[in-house]
Parts: structure tokens; C-alpha cells; sequence
């Protein structure tokens, strides 16, 4: 299976400061969960040397799942731990994702950089990917 290579771009409504220390706010991932693609989201660890925060943060799919998926992968097991690191200096976070279950089936690793756009922040997404199902209504 190849790689694929992914980009999301997201403008948030918030000065850069503000935005990159919600994502590493415990309070702010509790409400994560209250996303309709994310059932449980729980913070595993968590360390900030001033320079760089460490967070493991383990996350479950809730969304749909096709009947051909259903039939290969239990979606109660759909569940994966984000390690990433934070760099505050330069505003990008390494993440890995690691699957709990299904780790021949789904990986991905990137960068997250936040750029400032007066008021607000730029959220850009880069990272490369392998996954051997599709998600129901994914394009």
C-alpha cells in the first residue's frame, strides 16, 4: 500500500498565541469529545519544559463505517493514540499516529504548523499517511 500524502488547511478565529495553547489544554480536549467523529478522547500524558509540551492523547472513531469495513474491523476497536510534540519556537507539532488496534490497516505521521494571520491563526496539516479501508463517506 502506498503512502498518501495528506494537507488540511484550517483559518481559526483566534490570535496564534491563544490557538496553540488551547490544543495543548486538557480542558480544551475534553471538549473535543463533544465532536460527532470523535467518541472518547483522553489525555494520557502530558509534559511542558517551557519549550516543548509532549502530549499522548488517545482518541476512538464514532463516525460511520462502511458494511464492507464493518466486516473486517470491529469499529468499538477504531482507536489510536496521537504522540506529538509541540516546539513553541517555531509553532510546529510532530505527531505520530499509533493505532491501538488495526496498526496494519491504518498509520499516518505529519506536522501541524501555526502561522499567524493578523487577527487570527492558520492551521496547516501536513503529514503522510497509509490506510487499507475507507470510511463511509470519505472522498
Amino acid at each position: 500500500m502506498r503512502p498518501v500524502r495528506f494537507e488540511f488547511v484550517q483559518r481559526l478565529q483566534a490570535p496564534l498565541p491563544v490557538v496553540e495553547a488551547a490544543f495543548v489544554d486538557p480542558e480544551f480536549l475534553q471538549q473535543l469529545a463533544a465532536s460527532p467523529r470523535l467518541g472518547r478522547v483522553e489525555l494520557l500524558d502530558s509534559t511542558d519544559d517551557g519549550e516543548h509540551v509532549h502530549q499522548r492523547i488517545r482518541y476512538s472513531f464514532a463516525g460511520e463505517l462502511s458494511g464492507a469495513v464493518k466486516a473486517v474491523v470491529d469499529p468499538a476497536r477504531l482507536t489510536w493514540v496521537e504522540d506529538s510534540t509541540l516546539d513553541r519556537r517555531s509553532h510546529v507539532t510532530a505527531f505520530t499516529i499509533l493505532p491501538d488496534n488495526y496498526a496494519r490497516l491504518l498509520d499516518a505521521s505529519g506536522s501541524i504548523r501555526l502561522e499567524p494571520d493578523d487577527p487570527c491563526a492558520v492551521r496547516r496539516t501536513q503529514g503522510r499517511g497509509r490506510h487499507c479501508f475507507r470510511i463511509a463517506g470519505a472522498r
